[in-house]
Order: structure tokens, then sequence, then C-alpha cells
């Protein structure tokens, strides 16, 4: 018996789009950071750049999942998102005084993640999730 293929609505596949654009503001703003003021980043530090390739990477693994329609990866990554996101305003918040370009940087990537979710969990996207739940219960 052969397989139906699943179509992914468009809205998933850009939320997933934006989380990869997201990853590259935040490579951006840290190479914008470095420099741009004296602090160490990511760019200097190997403990900085081990954390960043396992958050970038599990992000980036998350952004893929999403494309490919995974339930589980877009509560992951809301998940993430809630957690991190009162820390996050601080962080950019702080970035705008040390260095205006990143503070930017950091906001868009902010901004971007934001709409990601609201692509996740809104519209066609949020009735989407629900048929393909209901098939699988049947």
């Amino acid at each position: 018996m052969e397989e139906k293929e699943i179509v992914i609505p468009h809205r998933i596949k850009m939320g997933g789009n934006l989380i990869h654009v997201s990853i590259i503001l935040n490579v951006l703003s840290a190479f914008v950071l470095e420099y741009t003021t004296d602090l160490p980043t990511f760019v200097t530090s190997q403990e900085g750049l081990f954390a960043a390739i396992i958050t970038l990477g599990l992000l980036a693994f998350l952004a893929f999942q999403i494309g490919k329609g995974k339930n589980w990866a877009r509560i992951v990554f809301l998940v993430i998102f809630a957690l991190e996101s009162y820390t996050s305003t601080l962080v950019i918040l702080e970035l705008f005084t040390l260095s205006v370009p990143c503070g930017i940087l950091a906001a868009l990537q902010e901004l971007l993640q934001i709409t990601a979710l609201i692509l996740l969990f809104t519209g066609e996207s949020a009735v989407w999730y629900r048929e393909q739940a209901a098939k699988k219960t049947l």
C-alpha cells in the first residue's frame, strides 16, 4: 500500500525558516558585539563556542523538524522560548547600551521567533496540527 504524501502548510514552513534566519542573526550579532565592544563572545571563547554550537544546533534541529511538520518540535520551541524570553528581554536592553547595531540584531531575532510562534500556533497551522493528531488516533 502506497503512503500518501503529507502536504505541510506554508505557514509551518515559513515558521521554520524564520527560526533559521533568527539563528543567522544570532551569529551575526555575536560578531558585531565582538568587534564593536570589548566584551568576549563565543567568537573568542572556547566554552562560549561550545555552548553556542549546542544551542544554535538545537534551534536549527527544531527549525528543521518544524519545517517537516513535527508537532513535538513546535511545542519544544515554544517551551524554550517561554523559558528564555524574560532573560532575552533584559539582554536585548543591555545590548542596546553596549552596541546599538547588536541590540537591533538581537531585537530582530526575538521578533522573528515571536512571528514564527504566531505562524506555528494560529490559523491554518493550528488546524493542520489538530487534523494530524486526529488522524493518528484513528
